[in-house]
């Protein structure tokens, strides 16, 4: 199991998105990707940070999973398709 982290911010620089609701909407994604365990989403200044436990054999697959499973969230999400991976 790795840890793994990552920010988000909207295109705009104004993070006004509740990251309970993040989460959950990463959760919700996270169906497709079964090997995240457990996940976190702290609120930063301009951005979300996410950290995520994934069950991978080295820290590149790990961090891959959690960028994909980010990537894929936000796509899905109408009022996050102007936010970016940093």
């Amino acid at each position: 199991m790795h840890l793994s982290t990552a920010r988000v911010a909207p295109l705009d620089g104004r993070a006004e998105f509740d990251s309970e609701l993040m989460y959950r909407l990463l959760w919700r994604c996270r169906s497709t990707i079964f090997r995240v365990e457990h996940l976190r989403v702290v609120p930063g200044q301009g951005y979300l940070r996410i950290g995520a436990f994934i069950l991978a054999t080295n820290q590149i697959e790990s961090d891959e999973i959690l960028r994909r499973l980010i990537n894929l969230t936000l796509s899905s999400t109408t009022e996050l398709r102007q936010w970016r991976l940093l």
